[in-house]
């Protein structure tokens, strides 16, 4: 079992991990690359971030 703070902690990673496939994605759309970076990571460690951070404030 995690601790909330273990959790929050989690949530922060994944939002960051979240918001460097946005800044990569914007990159990748820059040069004309597929866009599987910017369309599976993004929402994934999004959803990540808020189930964590969710599941931290119980």
């Amino acid at each position: 079992m995690m601790t909330n703070q273990g959790r929050r902690r989690v949530a922060v990673v994944f939002g960051w991990l979240a918001l460097m496939a946005l800044v990569a994605g914007g990159h990748a759309l820059a040069i004309q690359s597929d866009l599987v970076l910017l369309l599976v990571l993004v929402p994934l460690f999004g959803v990540l971030a808020l189930a964590f951070g969710v599941s931290s404030r119980r």
